[in-house]
């Protein structure tokens, strides 16, 4: 169990290191997101450097510390696992 824990956190601070996730570092609303849909927090853990740009969590700098971040991801109720849905596929 604890090899699966590593890999999974190992894999996602891979993802999230090459990544440039859009969003913001304050609270945001989507109109698209229901009370029905699931909603999963993501706990991410990176040595990229925080971006000044709003619309970005992190640059494509390094830091010279570990950064954090919580994403909350919404989960659309017709989600198919192995499928990546769009806003616009609703």
């Amino acid at each position: 169990m604890q090899r699966m824990t590593l890999c999974v956190l190992v894999m996602a601070l891979a993802l999230a290191g090459c990544a440039a996730p859009k969003g913001s570092l304050g609270v945001l609303t989507y109109p698209h997101v229901t009370a029905a849909n699931k909603v999963e927090t993501v706990l991410v853990a990176t040595t990229r450097a925080k971006s000044d740009n709003e619309s970005e969590f992190f640059s494509r700098e390094r830091s010279q510390h570990l950064n954090f971040a919580e994403i909350i991801v919404s989960i659309p109720q017709k989600h198919e696992p192995g499928h990546l849905e769009k806003v616009s596929d609703h």
